[in-house]
């Protein structure tokens, strides 16, 4: 990381962007995050800058941010008929807008890359995108499509294993699990992202996922290892500039707060700016 910031490019040059996040997502969030507004603000950037920048986005969890710049990479692959890079983006941009509830852009991005990636001969990103599809079908209340599809992926997932991927899958598992009350096989699901010897752990999704641990987290033994792992969590993420980073582990303290401290919690963090994590706005 040292040695790419020491290379004769521009701050704002894409490829630096995005190796600081793919490198340091937690330690340099609040760099990176500085930088993409930077080049929002500017514009300018062209099509193959759009989906580097989109994707170091979505790695430093801004998929707020992330949105934009994976919307103007879709429209300008798709033209340019750049049919691999677009399904690559197109399922970024769909993980992206299950953060921000915006089903009439995450919905065709998922259609769309189902189809690409199938057709293109890309394991991946076909698995990707089926596991935000599952991600859709739970919040939406569709537990059958989201377990089926989830089961899909999770079958393509073994063939063409990637790290992410396997970490999703028992995330969404576990987004599964809550929505149907089944808050044991929740915490069974998404445990194995926290746990440093299960294929599906990954050290920096724990940020995506420690809030749906937290409210999994029934009985004294789960509720102390989420606590354990939320205080690890928070003391590795620092002072990160990524807004759902932050709110996130919020609501874990919250959710797991005694009664005596849950309400000053839960204050705090309801005091965050959610105004760009809507997926975990109340009401």
């Amino acid at each position: 990381m040292a040695a790419a910031e020491r290379l004769p490019v521009s701050e704002l040059h894409p490829d630096l962007v995005y190796t600081l996040a793919a490198a340091a997502p937690l330690e340099r969030a609040a760099t990176v995050l500085d930088r993409l507004e930077r080049l929002e603000r500017q514009g300018g950037y062209d099509v193959q800058a759009a989906a580097t920048l989109g994707t170091a986005a979505t790695m430093a969890n801004a998929y707020d941010r992330a949105t934009g710049f994976l919307r103007h990479a879709a429209a300008g692959l798709r033209g340019q008929c750049r049919l691999g890079l677009l399904a690559q983006t197109l399922v970024s941009l769909a993980f992206s807008t299950v953060h921000t509830v915006d089903w009439e852009t995450g919905l065709p991005a998922v259609a769309e890359a189902m189809r690409l990636a199938e057709e293109n001969a890309q394991p991946r990103w076909l698995t990707g995108a089926r596991i935000a599809k599952a991600q859709f079908a739970a919040l939406h209340g569709d537990l059958d499509t989201a377990l089926a599809v989830i089961g899909e992926a999770e079958r393509q997932g073994l063939s063409a294993a990637h790290p992410s991927n396997l970490a999703f899958i028992q995330i969404t598992r576990g987004l599964i699990g809550l929505a149907a009350g089944d808050h044991a096989e929740a915490f069974h699901c998404v445990w194995r992202v926290f746990d440093p010897v299960d294929p599906a752990h990954h050290p920096f999704l724990r940020t995506i996922a420690i809030a749906e641990l937290a409210e999994a987290a029934t009985g004294a033994e789960q509720r102390a290892l989420a606590k354990a792992a939320s205080e690890r969590l928070a003391a590795s993420a620092g002072a990160s500039g990524a807004q759902l980073t932050r709110i996130n582990l919020a609501f874990a303290h919250a959710l797991l707060a005694d009664d005596e401290h849950a309400e000053e919690h839960f204050r705090a963090a309801l005091d965050l700016d959610m105004s760009r994590a809507p997926l975990l706005a109340p009401g």
